[in-house]
């Protein structure tokens, strides 16, 4: 039951590329909060985002002939478990309101995700088939993004994926 649990949330929690996109999401997220103020709009972004990767994913899989419930059921859990923590964020905004007036932890929180997303729909083009509407700029950033941080994670973890010893000193 453990072990099913362990697989089941390894396999929902963001890896490589996605937690590096996530974290320049967030730094754009804190920004345009203080900059801009009200969130809703990213709100509804995400949404969109999150139903649109949704869809090209699995127009993309059906394609391929790669479709399988279980891989769908992550994809579902990983966008329930995305608005959690929106709202986990939205509590932490309003129970910090007092010290300040703006939402930035849920708008870090919603542009991490979204630009996650992103990255998500372009890869997932490519499987609809409709990597032509893509524009290589894009394409070529994401593949190197993606070779970039498979590099480093290689380059401290050991081939079973345990952490070398002295890797991050």
């Amino acid at each position: 039951m453990i072990n099913s649990l362990n697989g089941w949330l390894s396999s929902v929690l963001p890896v490589g590329a996605d937690k590096a996109l996530m974290a320049i999401g967030g730094t754009v997220g804190g920004i345009l909060s203080f900059a801009f103020g009200d969130i809703g709009v990213l709100l509804w972004w995400l949404l969109a985002m999150a139903g649109f990767d949704l869809l090209t994913g699995t127009v993309g899989a059906l394609r391929e002939g790669r479709f399988k419930s279980h891989d769908f059921f992550v994809g579902i859990s990983k966008k329930v478990l995305m608005f959690v923590f929106v709202a986990f964020a939205h509590g932490v905004d309003q129970a910090l309101d007092h010290l300040f007036h703006y939402q930035v932890f849920q708008s870090i929180v919603i542009c991490a995700y979204a630009l996650c997303e992103f990255g998500s729909i372009v890869e997932n083009l490519e499987g609809c088939g409709l990597g032509g509407v893509v524009p290589p700029v894009i394409k070529r950033a994401l593949a190197a993004f993606n070779e970039r941080m498979d590099s480093t994670v290689d380059k401290i973890t050991d081939k079973d994926g345990k952490e070398k010893e002295g890797a991050r000193e």
